[in-house]
């Protein structure tokens, strides 16, 4: 006869419910068929993963549970705006939503995403400031602001109505004004320490920006480690 206690790796998963009375020790005969719950959070960041012990005097075994929200074509890539009810967003929701992506993304098209968006940035903000080596602002805000002011109109008539949208114009274009602020002062802040000759040729700057973006790529796997295994392949 074996007997056995259940517990989940890790503390915190508290969304994985297990009956309690297979929290206690328990015992069995043939088998037993241990029935638990899933309590899914209102910040769902695309997959949960946890893992079910059980020790017995018989020994140990894990059992992998893993919740994914599987996303159909056509779909937003980082989760569906609720229509009407922008109170549901959050930057924490936001946050998990973003990092949850990103987990399910593996080494490779970490490095490959990440050298590709530098590289366009960079050829982006060049192309916006006339095609020079040095990174102008008004080029890139004006861009960077209509593009914004476009998708924020966009995403606030999807949610709200024909009434949100010079609200979304604005906060859409004022954030893409901010993040051109932000490319162009990296810029800045970053090309000169690689030399005259890099920082004065923007062919340079661009292959530059690939490789940095790449090399960003690789170093979100130390932050954001790749969640795509199932763990039920632990033992």
């Amino acid at each position: 006869m074996l007997r056995s206690t259940l517990r989940v790796e890790p503390n915190n998963a508290d969304w994985l419910i297990i009956t309690p009375e297979y929290v206690r020790e328990f015992s069995t005969v043939d088998e037993t068929e241990v029935p638990f719950s899933i309590a899914t959070p209102d910040s769902f960041p695309g997959r949960l993963q946890a893992t079910i012990v059980v020790e017995s005097n018989g020994g140990k075994a894990r059992v992998g549970v893993v919740v994914e929200s599987p996303i159909p074509r056509g779909e937003e890539p980082l989760g569906p705006f609720e229509g009407g009810n922008q109170g549901s967003w959050s930057p924490e929701l936001l946050t998990d939503t973003v990092t949850g992506w990103i987990a399910r993304r593996g080494g490779r098209s970490r490095i490959l995403g990440g050298a590709a968006l530098g590289f366009l940035l960079r050829l982006g903000v060049g192309a916006a400031s006339g095609f020079t080596s040095v990174a102008l602002l008004p080029g890139p805000a004006v861009v960077l602001g209509v593009i914004g002011g476009i998708l924020g109109g966009m995403g606030c008539f999807r949610r709200g109505g024909v009434w949100d949208i010079p609200s979304g114009v604005f906060s859409g274009a004022f954030s893409g004004m901010l993040i051109a602020i932000l490319l162009v002062a990296t810029c800045q802040a970053v090309e000169p320490l690689f030399g005259v000759g890099t920082s004065s040729n923007l062919v340079m700057l661009v292959l530059l920006w690939g490789f940095l973006g790449a090399g960003l790529g690789a170093g979100s796997l130390r932050v954001v480690p790749y969640a795509g295994r199932n763990l039920g392949n632990e033992s």
